[in-house]
């Protein structure tokens, strides 16, 4: 059919060409995979072996230097190394697990320092317990503090404050006080109204809702700030107990001025 050589002759056309095309994307992907080392290999002829001493967490290295490779998913961050392992590029250092107690397993693949929280990347690295030190975790806790938390602060191995109250001072076992080391005793002597001591002070507490008064002193003591005093029984008060201030009987509201039975 004559009429129809123009029709075949441009059929014949697309397909040489879809052809082509698919020869030369055959051709690229060939060269490129020629030209991929094997693992463990590295250099333009594929003659150098990756370093021995590396502890790269991907298998093989990069084709160029030899490095550790990198996360395809984070290529500008160093590449990742094997648990317990740092260093950039070769990932050919360990982790102080002997020193460096830290929190998180692993370090820091760029300084071999402890890892910090990713929630919060601007604190200092947690360490384990009874352990303190910024990123370094390798130094305890003094054991003579009475701290009412467990573990110290990972920043100065003072007290832990209570995330609650960030103003006040750490908290302290019951009958030891210091503003920030808990390491002093409550008096012995004292006769205070609230269990404990002031951990300003080793004072005597004072009532939360007169902050401005004396403390308040167990019934039958009185003196500021310890209520070492006792009050005195030839007082015979009406009122059991006497001021804190000096001493003397409580006045008695429903008999003024009547103070003494």
């Amino acid at each position: 059919f004559p009429g129809c050589r123009p029709f075949f002759s441009c059929l014949s056309f697309f397909v040489m060409r879809s052809l082509t095309v698919c020869v030369l994307v055959c051709i690229t992907l060939v060269a490129a995979a020629l030209a991929t080392c094997p693992t463990g290999w590295w250099g333009a002829n594929c003659d150098q072996l990756c370093p021995k001493d590396s502890r790269c967490l991907h298998v093989g290295c990069a084709q160029n230097d030899g490095c550790c490779l990198k996360d395809p998913t984070h290529p500008n961050d160093p590449a990742p190394c094997d648990n317990d392992y740092w260093g950039v590029p070769f990932c050919n250092h360990a982790c102080d697990i002997v020193h460096n107690r830290c929190s998180i397993p692993g370090c820091d693949v760029k300084t071999g320092l402890c890892l910090r929280d990713p929630a919060h990347p601007n604190a200092p690295a947690p360490c384990q317990t009874n352990y303190y030190g910024v990123d370094t975790c390798d130094k305890l806790c003094p054991i003579d503090d009475h701290c009412l938390l467990v573990g110290c602060d990972v920043s100065t191995g003072l007290c832990q404050k209570d995330p609650k109250y960030p103003n006040d001072p750490p908290p302290c076992q019951m009958g030891w006080w210091h503003p920030n080391l808990c390491n002093r005793r409550c008096a012995p002597e004292n006769n205070c109204l609230y269990a404990g001591c002031d951990l300003y002070s080793g004072e005597c507490k004072r009532d939360p809702a007169h902050p401005l008064d004396p403390p308040p002193c167990d019934v039958g003591f009185w003196g500021s700030p310890n209520c070492t005093q006792r009050c005195d029984p030839l007082h015979f008060c009406r009122i059991p107990g006497c001021y804190v201030q000096n001493g003397t009987c409580y006045h008695d509201p429903a008999r003024p001025g009547d103070l003494c039975d």
